[in-house]
C-alpha cells in the first residue's frame, strides 16, 4: 500500500503544508504570465487573477472576516466565486460551499447547519434575511449588488495587489466544508480539514498526471480549485449551471477547438450529449487527450457509444471512469475500454487507489449472485477520506466506524465486491430489492437491460411487496422483458413505459424517490 507522503515526495512536494493555498502560492509568483483561467472570453494570467484574490484579501479582513471564521460563499459560478474562496483559504478562514442551484429547502436546510460566522451571496437570497432568523447573526455580504439587509463587497472593494500571504493554520484545521445533494435526506455537510483538502488534491493529482501545458475544461466546478493549485489552464465551459441540461453541445466543442483543451471531466449526461453531436458532425479535436466520466454510473452501452464517437475526433485519446463521492474522492479509475468490455456481475470500476484500504461488509441476507461472490457494503479508510461530517451531524454513527486498530472506516452506503484488487460496483443498499427474504442490488439488472437494442435506461424500485420495472424505450419489446425478468426471478416486478426521472444537479442518476412517488399514488 502506497503512503500519500511516499507519493508527496514522488511529486515533489517538500515541507509541510501551512493552509489550503500552499501548493498554489509555492507555483504562481513565478508564473504571474502563464494563462490561468477563462471565463467567457474573459482571459486571466495568474498574476491577474491573484492580483485580484489580493484585493478580496484586503476587503473581507476590513470587512471583519478572520481565521477560523465559516464563510459560506453562495453565489453563481463565475470569476469572483473562486477569487473569494482563494482569498478565505489564504485568510486561514473556512469556506463553506453550498451549491447554488440546490433546491429551496435543502439550500434553507444547509444555510441552517453551516453554523457560520459570514455569508458571501446574492440580493436575490440576502433581502430575505427578516424571514431566515439563521442568517441573523451572520456577517453578511452580497458580492456586487447592494441590499438594505447586507453590505456590497464591490462597493468596498480594495485595490488590486499580490502583496499577501498564507496565514498558518494546523493540519487538523477545518479547512472546505461541502454539502451533499440531500438527495434522500437533509444534506450533509461533510468537513474537510487541511490535512484531508490537501490529501484528496495530492490523489487526484498522481493518479491523473497532468502535462505543463494542460488545458482543461471541467464540467465540475470543485476541480477548478484543483487546477489552481496545480498552475494549470481552466476553461469554463459555456454551460449556465442553473440550466444544465439545457447546454449546447456545439459551443462547448467550438470552445474546445478555440482553446485546445487537452483534457475534460464531465458526467454521464454532458458526456453523452457531447457524443450525439459528434456523431451527426465530421468534427476532430486534435489538442484533445484525456477525458474523465463521473460524478454518477454510466451504461456499458452508453460508454461504448461514447468511446466510438470520440475516437473519431482524435486516434490518441484517453477514456477513464472515476469512482469517488463527496466523502472520499477518487476512489479509483477504470479505462473505458475495460469498463465496457467487462463479463463480471456488476460495473468494474478499476483497481482502488492505493492508498486506501478496502472491506466488504457483507450483506448477511444477499442474494447469490454466483458461488463465491462475496458482496456488501462498501468501506474505505485512507488519508483522504473524510473523519466527520461537522457538529456531530447524526450520519457520523452511521457511516463513520473505528475499529480495534484505530483506523478510520467509511461506510459508502454503496455494494459491491472486490476481485483481483479491482472494485465492482453493484448498486446502493438502501435502494436493494427484497425477493424471497433476500436483498438484490440493482445495477447489474438495470445495465443488463439498458444494453437492450430499444432501451435507453431501466430502473428497478421497489415500494412494499411492489417492484416497478420502468423502461424508457420501446413497448414492443415488453414480452421479451417479461422473460428475462422471470428468468432473474423478478416474475412479480410491474413492467412500464415511459421517462426514467433522473437528478436535478447531475441529470444523470436515476430518481428513485420520484418513481417511489408513483408507485404509492397508484
Amino acid at each position: 500500500m502506497k503512503k500519500i507522503e511516499d507519493i508527496r515526495q514522488e511529486l515533489g512536494y517538500i515541507g509541510v503544508p501551512i493552509n489550503g493555498c500552499h501548493y498554489l502560492d509555492s507555483h504562481f509568483r513565478n508564473n504571474l504570465e502563464k494563462r490561468c483561467l477563462i471565463y467567457q472570453d474573459k482571459d486571466q494570467t495568474y498574476g491577474e487573477f491573484m492580483s485580484q484574490v489580493g484585493a478580496w484579501i484586503k476587503t473581507l479582513s476590513d470587512a471583519g472576516i478572520k481565521k477560523g471564521d465559516r464563510v459560506i460563499v453562495l453565489i453563481p459560478l463565475r470569476l469572483e466565486l473562486y477569487q473569494i474562496m482563494v482569498a478565505l483559504f489564504y485568510m486561514g478562514a473556512v469556506v463553506v460551499s453550498i451549491d447554488s442551484t440546490m433546491p429551496k429547502d435543502k439550500l434553507k436546510q444547509a444555510i441552517e447547519d453551516a453554523n457560520a460566522q459570514g455569508i458571501i451571496s446574492v440580493k436575490e437570497l440576502l433581502k430575505w434575511t427578516p424571514l431566515i432568523p439563521t442568517l441573523w447573526k451572520m456577517k453578511r455580504f452580497t458580492y456586487d449588488q447592494s441590499c438594505f439587509f447586507a453590505k456590497s463587497l464591490t462597493s468596498i472593494r480594495a485595490e488590486d495587489n499580490l502583496n499577501f500571504s498564507q496565514t498558518p493554520i494546523e493540519q487538523d484545521a477545518q479547512t472546505l466544508i461541502s454539502f451533499t445533494t440531500g438527495s434522500t435526506s437533509r444534506p450533509k455537510a461533510a468537513n474537510r480539514s487541511l490535512d484531508i483538502f490537501l490529501a484528496q488534491k495530492i490523489v487526484s493529482e498522481y493518479f491523473w498526471l497532468h502535462r505543463d501545458d494542460e488545458v482543461d475544461m471541467p464540467f465540475f466546478p470543485t476541480l477548478v480549485l484543483q487546477n489552481l493549485g496545480l498552475g494549470i489552464t481552466t476553461i469554463f465551459p459555456d454551460i449556465d449551471y442553473r440550466n444544465l441540461s439545457e447546454f449546447d453541445a456545439a459551443k462547448v466543442i467550438d470552445q474546445m477547438n478555440k482553446y485546445g483543451v487537452t483534457r475534460f471531466s464531465a458526467n454521464p449526461m454532458i458526456i453523452k450529449r457531447l457524443a450525439n453531436y459528434l456523431a451527426t458532425n465530421d468534427i476532430k479535436i486534435p489538442s484533445l487527450r484525456s477525458i474523465i466520466i463521473g460524478g454518477a454510473e454510466i451504461s456499458t452501452k452508453h460508454a461504448n457509444f461514447v468511446k466510438e464517437q470520440f475516437e473519431k475526433v482524435n486516434d490518441d485519446i484517453e477514456i477513464h471512469i472515476i469512482y469517488g463521492s463527496t466523502e472520499v474522492e477518487p476512489i479509483s479509475f477504470v479505462p473505458i475500454d475495460e469498463y465496457i468490455s467487462n463479463k463480471k456481475t456488476g460495473l468494474k470500476l478499476g483497481h482502488v487507489i492505493e492508498v486506501l484500504d478496502v472491506k466488504i461488509d457483507k450483506i448477511a441476507n444477499g442474494f447469490d449472485f454466483q458461488e463465491g461472490l462475496i458482496w456488501g457494503e462498501i468501506c474505505l479508510s485512507g488519508p483522504h477520506v473524510i473523519k466527520e461530517y461537522i457538529d456531530n451531524h447524526p450520519a457520523n454513527e452511521t457511516t463513520k466506524k473505528w475499529d480495534e486498530q484505530g483506523r478510520l472506516w467509511h461506510l459508502t452506503g454503496d455494494v459491491g465486491y472486490m476481485s483481483g484488487g479491482q472494485i465492482f460496483l453493484l448498486g446502493r443498499l438502501k435502494d436493494c430489492l427484497s425477493v424471497d427474504g433476500k436483498l438484490v442490488p440493482t445495477f447489474h439488472y438495470e445495465n443488463e437491460l439498458a444494453r437492450i437494442e430499444g432501451i435507453e435506461r431501466a430502473a428497478l424500485v421497489q415500494v412494499g411487496d411492489k417492484i416497478k420495472c420502468l423502461i424508457e424505450g420501446e413497448v414492443k419489446i415488453k414480452d421479451h422483458l417479461s422473460e428475462i425478468l422471470s428468468d432473474w426471478n423478478l416474475a412479480n416486478a410491474i413492467i412500464e413505459f415511459g421517462r426514467v426521472p433522473v437528478d436535478s444537479r447531475h441529470f444523470s442518476r436515476v430518481d428513485r424517490n420520484a418513481i417511489r412517488e408513483g408507485i404509492q399514488h397508484n
